[in-house]
């Protein structure tokens, strides 16, 4: 993967969608719509929307430099090149807003990588490298808003889902399944807090 060819799309889209006054344009129009003050907010979302999308080569560098340590690079080719494609200059030229298809593109990368680190943990108990905020995801998730957002989520479940089904089988008996896992939580919760009022009813 040539993350070098990536940060030079980044930089090209931010760089035009800046001098264009693009970028000014749409996140003091996003920063007006989440709040009554929020016009005068657009500069501060806009530095962080830049930074946040800057992160995406850097956090691609990190993942694939554990996947080598682990002989993993190969079976995330496919799934790698398909999230990237929102990085596309020909998709960015098409968008209504480059600087909005910048940052659905990186939501859904860093979403896939934290996807992907939760895998190498479970199969092979490798530490997490950093990833993006909780914050960081949260509020580009109110920019983009929830019908944006519930469809790049479905796309990367779906990319995560075809690489669980592809990897080897003794892989897949501890694959981390998010969907299964969030709802044995929610039951699991209910039984601890009783388990908690009898001893100290007991008490």
């Amino acid at each position: 993967m040539n993350t070098a060819a990536l940060r030079l799309v980044i930089q090209t889209t931010q760089v035009r969608a800046r001098d264009s006054g693009e970028a000014s344009r749409t996140f003091a129009d996003q920063a007006a719509r989440n709040a009554q003050d929020g016009a005068s907010r657009g500069p501060v979302l806009e530095r962080f929307a830049s930074a946040y999308v800057d992160r995406v080569p850097d956090a691609l560098d990190d993942l694939l430099q554990q996947a080598r340590a682990i002989a993993f690079e190969a079976p995330l080719a496919q799934v790698l090149e398909r999230s990237l494609a929102g990085f596309a200059p020909a998709a960015l030229a098409q968008a209504p807003s480059a600087s909005l298809a910048l940052l659905a593109a990186a939501y859904r990368v860093h979403r896939l990588l934290e996807g992907l680190q939760d895998r190498f943990a479970a199969w092979w108990g490798a530490a997490r490298t950093p990833a993006a905020p909780s914050l960081g995801n949260l509020i580009a998730h109110q920019v983009l808003g929830q019908l944006t957002v519930a469809a790049l989520e479905d796309a990367v479940e779906g990319w995560l889902d075809d690489l669980d089904a592809s990897v080897a089988v003794p892989l897949t008996r501890h694959c981390f399944q998010p969907r299964q896992r969030r709802g044995a939580l929610a039951t699991a919760r209910p039984a601890l807090t009783a388990s908690r009022q009898r001893q100290r009813s007991v008490r």
